[in-house]
């Protein structure tokens, strides 16, 4: 909306009333906060300028059925994190799992970190841990668990390169030794906006 002032052309010599009355139009305007209707299409804010300058969105990591198996059993999956030197972090909001067959004895654990993979092997000196080694324990054959990991390191790194989630996962005996049985792990993340 626009500015409206009270004494758009002033006498001479201006008068001292009209100029505060003038002022006070300008106060009143800008004391309310700017809106939409204040700002032009042309404006070009960046996107540090604007309060939510984040989106959302979720990444599902899952292992499906395998044989059965003692307990101890290790599987890595790994999941590309396309990147760019521009990019900034990621930062995880929130980590939740389900497990369709938890298995008859002991824990699943799962660990979840971000790094690069060099020579077709992923750093483990300078990956970051984000889920350590949370355990989901066994409830029995068939039995849905699902539940909330703690996140020891919000932050996934900004950089250029070959950069993956790496989770790794370590099964309880029996676990998702059932037919169509599964462990699905979302992260929900967030971002800044990009121009």
């Amino acid at each position: 909306m626009a500015l409206t002032i009270t004494n758009a052309t002033l006498t001479n010599p201006a008068d001292k009333t009209e100029i505060q009355e003038n002022f006070t139009d300008v106060v009143n305007k800008f004391s309310a906060g700017i809106t939409t209707s204040d700002c032009s299409a042309s404006a070009a804010f960046t996107n540090a300028q604007l309060a939510n300058s984040y989106y959302e969105f979720c990444i599902n990591m899952w292992v499906q059925d395998r044989d059965a198996a003692p307990a101890g059993e290790e599987l890595i999956y790994y999941y590309p994190l396309p990147n760019v030197a521009t990019d900034g972090p990621y930062t995880i909001v929130a980590c939740d799992y389900y497990i369709a067959d938890s298995g008859t004895a002991g824990n699943t654990a799962v660990t979840i970190a971000s790094g690069t993979v060099a020579g077709g092997v992923f750093d483990t000196a300078t990956d970051t841990l984000h889920v350590n080694a949370q355990n989901i324990a066994a409830g029995g054959a068939n039995e849905d668990v699902v539940g909330t990991f703690t996140v020891a390191d919000s932050t996934i790194p900004g950089a250029a390169g070959n950069r993956v989630l790496r989770m790794l996962v370590t099964l309880a005996t029996n676990a998702l030794s059932e037919d169509g049985s599964m462990l699905s792990v979302t992260l929900k993340l967030k971002r800044q906006l990009r121009s």
